[in-house]
């Protein structure tokens, strides 16, 4: 089952860290909000066994 949710106008960027492998394994995502703190109520209704974490950006810098 895929995930996607879209909408408004800002300039706001999320990264989503998607990994699988050959044998057809996906790991659960890791989601990068771009914010000082991480909102829990971002953290519902996404796939099972999801991270989530925050930087200044939403990109992934390091």
């Amino acid at each position: 089952q895929a995930y996607e949710q879209s909408g408004g106008s800002g300039k706001n960027f999320t990264t989503s860290l998607i990994c699988g492998n050959a044998a057809g394994e996906i790991l659960p995502p890791f989601i990068i909000y771009s914010a000082k703190a991480l909102n829990l109520q971002w953290t519902f209704g996404g796939p099972s066994g999801s991270s989530f974490a925050v930087s200044d950006s939403g990109w992934i810098t390091t």
